[in-house]
């Protein structure tokens, strides 16, 4: 399953500027699975952005 995955996350003058990152949703590797993880997000080439680096036509405000 693909997910995009967010928290809510400040800029250096306390706005709320969101992280998200999109992936596919899998079991946990073996090393992993002993901590009670039921599932890890493999998170796609583009990796861990900003709210900030998308276009301005996609953001909610």
């Amino acid at each position: 399953m693909i997910v995009t995955a967010f928290d809510d996350d400040t800029d250096e003058h306390g706005n709320r500027v969101d992280v998200f990152a999109t992936g596919t949703v899998e079991p946990p590797p073996q090393w992993l699975q002993c901590g009670g993880s039921p599932w890890v997000l493999r998170i796609d080439d583009n990796g861990v952005r900003c709210e900030l680096d998308l276009p301005r036509s996609f953001t909610r405000r």
